[in-house]
């Protein structure tokens, strides 16, 4: 991920930053399709795995792109949730200041 989006990624903790990424993603639509590209593969073989290795007879799979991803095709059904943009706006405050 850092020989795409360079180094100036990584936080004085050594991580990547994600406030950083999320900045550059959400206002580069190249970027953001560069990062999909990365994460997405990897989200479907977790999943995948998760699936595969599971002896439960009901799984869940939180995942915010899942309608656009190809791990949809691997659910039995889809539920999705929603919440009053009023709410969304507080939850991403509290949560993200």
């Amino acid at each position: 991920m850092l020989d795409i989006f360079g180094k100036w990624l990584v936080g004085k903790d050594g991580e990547i930053d994600r406030s950083k990424l999320g900045n550059l993603v959400f206002s580069d639509r190249e970027a953001l399709k560069q990062l999909e590209n990365i994460v997405h593969p990897l989200v479907k073989q977790a999943a995948t795995m998760l699936i595969q290795r599971a002896i439960q007879p009901v799984i869940v799979v939180e995942a915010i792109k899942l309608l656009e991803s190809d791990v949809r095709k691997a659910c039995d059904t889809i539920w999705v949730t929603t919440a009053p943009e009023e709410i969304q706006v507080e939850r991403l405050v509290r949560k993200r200041g």
